[in-house]
């Protein structure tokens, strides 16, 4: 039997002692004597109370810090200790920890614990068990601690739940193989998209060609034996198998744009927006168009989509307004929440803002071809490539007074 008793010297210093009492007896279980081992402990009981009164400094963490004593006896449990696992302190002390907790070890327990006797410290993730009989994953510290003699005293355990951490970091790495799978599901789809696109692309331009081919030969060389309503029909096939170059063109050009990688660089709009007036004025002569350009334009921006981005914009610009006396348009930008939005306006045919949302959308023409020639995907790979920069675009309009197409580039 051990006992922890206190006794006084002569010179009446109290002392702490462990004693240590072997009971000898017969065969009959009769008692015949006893005898005993006194050992001084005054040094292992400072430790232990320096180790408490180290552990009450932190009783108020949200932690939860344990005090472990000889035997793995918990000696000390604090508040942070009560609100992770259930367990009061009056419950918890003189418990195993372990067995309380039902800790289960990354490690054998015999191979951490001669970890633990070599670097006096630890740290690492354990699986405890609340009083409620869940389970919570804890980010575990301990420290070792040694009388003066170099005896170990205890184990001061500080342990946080880390529970939810782990799940999120679980979801995360769930989301994230997901997501890797499905990269490599888009990008395999994009490469048989890709092929597809040229594949088609090759089949369908070889018959167009033929035939605008073939109607440009009757048109020069049998053009006095068509009546005007062979020549009719002889001009729309002309004319729609160069509308069929041109989607197919757009179609592989929106393709491109949306594979394409981004690299954003500082550009001048103003200066872009400029040239591409210039070039509309060149292949236009007969037209007088105002055309208002605002100074010092610039944006973070990859030049050559942005380029694509402002001469679709200024192209459908000049085009709406080619029926338009006194046609005008402007490049300029405003502030709005402290981001800066650029836009394209113009006082041209304008459009029923009810279909707005539509104008982006391929295919989708507000205008009959008889109008305005074009195959409806501008405004599709202008919406692309302002969503590939981080940026929105909207329009607003109305029949016969215009419209202004906004973006912003993120």
């Amino acid at each position: 039997m051990r006992y922890e008793k206190e006794y006084i010297r002569k010179d009446g210093t109290h002392v702490p002692i462990e004693l240590l009492v072997h009971v000898v007896k017969d065969a009959e279980e009769k008692q015949l004597y006893y005898y005993s081992f006194l050992t001084d402990i005054t040094e292992r009981k400072r430790a232990e109370e320096a180790l408490r009164a180290q552990a009450e400094l932190l009783s108020l963490a949200h932690d939860a810090i344990i005090v472990r004593g000889m035997g793995d006896k918990i000696t000390f449990w604090n508040r942070g200790a009560e609100e992770t696992y259930g367990w009061t302190q009056d419950e918890a002390r003189g418990r195993v920890a372990h067995d309380l907790l039902k800790t289960r070890f990354p490690k054998p327990l015999l191979e951490l614990s001669a970890e633990v006797a070599e670097k006096e410290s630890w740290e690492g993730e354990l699986i405890h068990t609340r009083k409620d009989g869940r389970e919570i994953v804890v980010d575990s510290r301990w420290a070792v601690q040694r009388d003066m003699s170099g005896h170990q005293v205890g184990v001061l355990e500080i342990n946080r739940d880390i529970t939810d951490r782990k799940k999120a970091e679980a979801d995360v790495l769930t989301l994230s193989e997901g997501m890797a799978a499905r990269n490599l599901e888009l990008e395999s789809s994009n490469k048989d998209m890709e092929s597809f696109i040229y594949s088609i692309s090759h089949d369908l331009r070889a018959p167009i060609r033929t035939m605008a081919g073939f109607a440009k030969i009757i048109k020069e060389d049998y053009a006095g034996k068509l009546d005007a309503q062979g020549q009719d029909y002889l001009g729309r096939i002309l004319k729609g198998s160069a509308k069929s170059t041109r989607l197919i063109d757009d179609l592989l050009r929106l393709s491109k744009i949306s594979r394409q990688e981004i690299d954003r660089i500082g550009v001048n709009l103003s200066n872009k927006a400029s040239k591409i007036v210039e070039e509309l004025r060149e292949t236009n002569h007969e037209r007088n168009v105002e055309v208002v350009v605002q100074e010092g334009l610039t944006a973070s921006a990859d030049p050559r989509l942005i380029e694509i981005a402002l001469t679709n914009l200024l192209g459908n610009a000049w085009k709406f307004t080619s029926k338009t006396e006194n046609a005008w348009i402007e490049f300029a930008s405003t502030q709005q929440c402290g981001k800066t939005v650029y836009h394209v306006r113009d006082n041209g045919a304008g459009f029923d803002t009810t279909y707005a949302e539509k104008m982006f959308l391929p295919f989708h023409r507000l205008h009959s071809e008889s109008e305005f020639e074009g195959t409806g995907i501008g405004l599709t790979i202008v919406e692309r490539i302002i969503h590939r920069h981080g940026g929105q675009v909207y329009a607003e309009g109305e029949v016969g007074k215009g419209a202004t197409i906004y973006f912003t580039l993120g």
